[in-house]
């Protein structure tokens, strides 16, 4: 991992609206494969997701006129509502686009943490690219979900913990031979890519799973 990163995720500011999740022990899995495994869960975040974690640090670091402006994405998962809370953690006003096949349950999510919400759309390409109209029309600071250094760096704080002071009574650092990232989350896997993990705890590989595109 270049040294850039390390230092951006050393420096992230997501504890004003974070926690640092626990590792737990996965009992079965662990007897099934005779192994240790840990899950970090990131489940008990405010928004039930690491997402909050790279929304938060990106938002937080926008000049005072782009927080005037306010901020917008496109999506129809957890990182909506990670902007969502983020932004009322700041301040600062969120329009959230979703597509209109968004279920209920997700769009009043996003509305109680104070946001706007736009639905637009039956896929998130076309959400995706209203929002692109709204930011020309308004001036709103577009906040991916992934593809930009300082949600990575917010998300890389994830790994920091899983190797930190808390996860060494369960697996210190000599002994991880194997850290797993889902690749559907493309800004958790970012920094837990081929190469990236020795910088945190030494793994000897990185194991991916396959899945959908929750990680927008």
């Amino acid at each position: 991992m270049p040294q850039r990163y390390i230092k951006k995720i050393l420096d992230a500011r997501v504890y004003d609206v974070a926690i640092e999740t626990p590792l737990t022990e996965a009992r079965s899995l662990s007897k099934r494969f005779g192994n240790n495994i840990m899950l970090k869960r990131e489940d008990l975040q405010p928004v039930f997701s690491f997402k909050i974690r790279g929304a938060y640090n990106r938002i937080a670091q926008l000049s005072e006129e782009q927080k005037a402006k306010g901020v917008i994405c496109a999506s129809a998962g957890n990182h909506a509502q990670g902007v969502a809370l983020a932004a009322k953690k700041l301040g600062i006003k969120a329009v959230i686009v979703m597509p209109q096949t968004t279920p209920e349950i997700k769009v009043r999510s996003v509305r109680d943490h104070g946001a706007r919400v736009v639905l637009k759309g039956d896929a998130f390409d076309e959400a995706a690219a209203h929002a692109q109209e709204l930011i020309q029309k308004h001036g709103y600071t577009y906040i991916p979900p992934y593809d930009d250094p300082d949600v990575i760096a917010g998300q890389g704080t994830v790994a920091m913990e899983s190797c930190g002071s808390s996860a060494s009574r369960f697996m210190p650092s000599s002994s991880v031979s194997v850290a797993a990232a889902d690749c559907r989350h493309g800004g958790l896997y970012q920094v837990s890519a081929p190469g990236n993990q020795s910088d945190w705890c030494g793994a000897g590989r990185l194991q991916l799973s396959a899945g959908g595109h929750e990680g927008r």
